[in-house]
Formats: structure tokens, sequence, C-alpha cells
């Protein structure tokens, strides 16, 4: 059995270079292990020599480059399909290159997959790598007829609640492993309606429709940048029609009419839409009013 760790990338060498440092102080660890790791690495046009540092500093690290159009999604489909031309590989692990793992992580990994059945999409805990102590996310539930799309655990303090495995609905795209029998069953991500956010969220929901069972391992823990994740909350109106419009937001409206269009089961479950994008305006608006009097806005990703 073997892991492939996918690792898109767009730049952040410093990112990279800790990413990199931390797996493979890990995984060469692990001695007479039943599962063998593959890193693969998708530079999706980078500018600031990332490529030629991972060819020097890990040689031992497959690089596949894009031209800046695959972004996130597309950057996982060209690596899951690089690491399935090896026979040996069973699950590709989605991972970013700005998040660090807990230092028994691949340990912990190692274990689950001893005894994983192939019909199960393993989640990890993610923490605020910012505030340790407060976890960011473990897995997402969402209901097609009412519309509610919701992170489970999001932005709470770590708590013995916490600390069984958890079944979710979907899971976001970093510390995801996938198994190669839910490529072989439902496709690969579509990185066509969703090129970055909702890209994870559509596919590990697809699986969950098709019979998959999606679970969240509270011993997988890693600690995600916020602070690098997406864009910054506007603070012009011309940065808010931006936001609305770039792939790089998660406010970015045709992105989530396609996905409630495509998982919804109900045009009740639009509402919830309605509600988001008046309370982002209405925040916006809010905000921008009191920042005339010296208030500011303290924003959670």
């Amino acid at each position: 059995m073997k892991v492939a760790i996918l690792i898109p990338i767009f730049n952040g060498l410093d990112f990279t270079r800790k990413a990199l440092k931390q797996i493979f102080l890990q995984i060469n660890e692990l001695k007479n292990s039943s599962v063998g790791f593959q890193v693969i690495v998708i530079d999706d046009g980078s500018t600031d020599g990332s490529n030629e540092w991972i060819k020097q500093s890990f040689p031992e690290v497959q690089i596949e480059r894009g031209d800046g159009n695959l972004w996130w999604s597309g950057s996982i489909n060209v690596g899951a399909k690089m690491a399935f031309k090896e026979p040996d590989i069973s699950h590709v692990l989605w991972w970013n290159n700005d998040i660090i793992p807990e230092k028994d992580y691949f340990y912990n990994l190692v274990e689950i997959l001893e005894g994983l059945e192939d019909n199960v999409i393993i989640g990890s805990k993610i923490y605020v790598a910012e505030n340790p102590e407060e976890v960011w996310a473990m897995g997402g539930v969402f209901n097609p007829v009412k519309g509610t799309k919701d992170m489970h655990a999001f932005h709470v303090k770590d708590s013995r609640e916490h600390q069984s495995v958890v079944d979710v609905h979907w899971l976001p795209g970093m510390g995801t492993l996938v198994p190669k029998k839910a490529f072989d069953k439902i496709g690969y991500l579509d990185d066509v309606n969703f090129p970055q956010y909702h890209g994870d969220s559509d596919y590990t929901y697809r699986a969950f429709k098709n019979g998959f069972k999606i679970s969240v391992y509270p011993n997988l823990k890693i600690y995600n940048n916020t602070e690098n994740t997406g864009m910054k909350y506007p603070e012009t109106y011309k940065q808010l029609k931006e936001s609305m419009k770039s792939l790089k937001s998660n406010y970015n409206i045709k992105k989530d009419i396609k996905f409630y269009k495509i998982q919804s089961e109900s045009p009740l479950a639009y509402k919830v839409l309605f509600k988001k994008y008046f309370e982002y305006m209405g925040g916006f608006i809010k905000w921008k009013m009191l920042g005339m009097i010296g208030m500011k806005r303290k924003v959670k990703l």
C-alpha cells in the first residue's frame, strides 16, 4: 500500500520549504512501515524559484508543472492522475503547502490505514495555526433540502467533546485521504465549475452520496495558516465587487449558485445563499459606517 501526497503550489516558497521538511522528517522515521509515501508537487506556474529549490533540495519529489490555470482542483486532478500511473498507489492525500502536521501525524495515519476499508475517505482535525488551542474545523455537513452547509466544530476551543471520530458529509482540501476506489467510481474533481473553492466539498459530498463513508479522525492533527487563506475582507466597494467574482474568494457568487444548482434538492435551499450575501453585503456597509468613527472589524476566516 502506498499513499501519494498531493501538494498544489503557486509561489509561496517559504511555506513549501517548511511543508516538505515537516513531511519528510516524519515519513523518514517510519521504519518497517506497511505504508509507503510518494510526494507529488503540482507547481502551477510559480515564479519565485519553487520548482528549482524543490529539485535541488528534495530530488525524490515528483513535480508536475502547470501554466497558472490549473487552480486547486485542476492541480489535484493532475497530481492524482500522475499518482495512479503507479499500480501500488492506493490513496492520495490532499495537502496544502501552508499547513503543518502534528509530529505524530503520519505515524497515526499509517495505523489508521492498516485497518481501513477502501470505501472510507479520511479527514483531519484542523487547528488554527495562529492559535493552536482553537479548532478550525472537523469536516462539514450539508442539508440538500434546507440548504445549510456548515463546518463541524468551526472555530471552537478544543475540548473533550471533539476527541472522537466523527462522520460528516464533506471535507476541506487539506489533510484529506481519498482512496483510488473513489476516483474509479465517481471520477475526478469538477475543475470546470469549481476550480478553487467548493472543489473539495463538491467532490467529497459526491462521494458521500455514492456510498463512501466520510470520517474525521481527531488524532490526525494539522495546523492551518488561516492568514494565508483566500482573499482578505474587502475594505472598499471595488474590493467588495471583486470578492464576489474572483476565483480566490469564498464569496464568489457564481460558484455558490453552481454548487446549489448541482447539489441542492429544493428551491428552498437557495434562501441560505440569499441570507449569506445579504449578511455579507450588509456587514460590509455596517462596518464601513462604523469605520468612520474608528471601529474596526475582527475577521475570522
